[in-house]
């Protein structure tokens, strides 16, 4: 089917359909979005399905467009899965139950690396705590495939997490200079 409004490649979603579109206050752009596939993923078994469940709209934050913030409708799925019973079904996009896209989110992510939690919020117009947990939700990710071959000399320390004696221990690899696992209080046991 043929790009109705011409925007599918330049917004980067080509397995979705653009099928409106509004402009709001010169700053505010909202796409509404179809999935173009009509097969869906159990979120718990990940099972594929052709028919869902039932479907809700869900607004979710985008990258930008030329200072436009971007926001896209799209459709929450769920399956009725045998196996789990009523499930959201995956997207593409989003996590399940986030509030904005996966690509946003890597863009927050590497705006953290250069900038604070909360110059970040505030260039991007989002509550801080978004930031915080997409940094957070990133940095665990890396932490899980990180490779621990060739590793010689570690490192271990403790830093204060917050005010109130509350300390968290770091293993770093001392050569490649790169946390290696994090942990809470600095006692025996951690």
């Amino acid at each position: 089917m043929p790009d109705k409004y011409g925007i599918n490649s330049f917004v980067g979603l080509q397995s979705y359909e653009v099928i409106r579109w509004k402009r709001y206050h010169k700053r505010r752009l909202e796409l509404w979005l179809e999935l173009r596939g009509k097969k869906y993923r159990c979120g718990k078994c990940r099972k594929v399905f052709t028919p869902y469940h039932d479907r809700t709209w869900v607004c979710l934050r985008d990258l930008s467009i030329a200072q436009h913030q971007v926001y896209l409708w799209v459709y929450r799925y769920r399956v009725k899965c045998p196996q789990c019973g009523p499930q959201q079904a995956e997207l593409t996009l989003a996590r399940i139950y986030a509030r904005c896209t996966r690509r946003f989110e890597r863009w927050l992510f590497r705006l953290t690396k250069g900038m604070t939690v909360k110059e970040v919020s505030e260039l991007v117009q989002v509550d801080w705590r978004l930031v915080k947990e997409v940094e957070i939700r990133y940095i665990v990710g890396l932490l899980r495939r990180r490779d621990l071959d060739g590793i010689t000399e570690l490192g271990i320390d403790e830093v204060s997490e917050k005010k109130g004696h509350r300390y968290l221990t770091l293993v770093t690899d001392l050569q490649s200079k790169r946390v290696i696992w994090v942990g809470r209080g600095r006692d025996r046991a951690v």
